[in-house]
């Protein structure tokens, strides 16, 4: 019985197929890839930092009687704050200092390799970074729209209606949103679109903790 076999060709041919298929492809692997990451990062912080308020509470009372500083506050003002309230439930490496582009923020690093920036300043804002390089290149040039896959801007809330009002965490959502998704991606300030990207967490939020094709990435 006589064999078939391949020819040098046609095996040639079968595999520039696949590489061109594989060309086609992988980049759109490895972007759906970079987003759940980023979303998983994100979403784990949202979570950790909730329950820390929580577990605080426990010990400290309620957070709406927390003493948040007025106004601006300074580096140490808000080191007292973070110490006082939330260190203590936050599993972080020891290291904590200035941020770099605001020397009255202090940026805390976590054990997994994620970092947030806290500063207060009529409310405590709280910056999410994927990683410290991250915080660094944000830092050189805080205008690149790139930082909007690995930089997430979060905000100390204080609920309202009811007796049991209480600071949550929740991505960054005032500023003048309009209470609509499109506002969320088109804001000229602070949507994810927009000039600041700061409502680039609070549309990930909206989309059930998903990254869209109409996210700029």
């Amino acid at each position: 019985m006589k064999k078939t076999a391949f020819t040098l060709a046609e095996v040639l041919i079968t595999l520039g197929i696949i590489g061109v298929v594989a060309a086609l492809t992988m980049p759109a692997l490895i972007t759906k890839y970079q987003k759940q990451a980023a979303v998983i990062k994100v979403k784990k912080f949202y979570s950790t930092m909730n329950q820390a308020i929580k577990l605080s509470e426990v010990e400290n009372g309620s957070a709406n009687e927390w003493n948040v500083p007025a106004g601006h506050a300074s580096y140490q003002d808000t080191l007292d704050f973070y110490n006082m309230y939330l260190a203590k439930y936050i599993k972080a490496i020891k290291e904590i200092k200035p941020s770099p582009y605001d020397s009255d923020k202090l940026c805390i690093y976590m054990s997994d390799g994620t970092l947030f920036c806290m500063g207060i300043w009529a409310g405590v804002d709280v910056q999410f970074y994927t990683s410290e390089q991250c915080l660094n290149a944000y830092a050189n040039d805080p205008s690149n729209p790139r930082f909007k896959r690995c930089s997430f801007t979060f905000g100390f809330i204080k609920t309202t209606g009811d007796t049991s009002t209480k600071y949550v965490l929740e991505p960054y959502s005032a500023g003048s949103w309009d209470g609509t998704r499109e506002g969320l991606l088109n804001n000229a300030v602070y949507g994810c679109l927009g000039s600041t990207g700061s409502y680039c967490a609070k549309l990930i939020q909206w989309d059930g903790w998903e990254i869209k094709d109409d996210y700029p990435w």
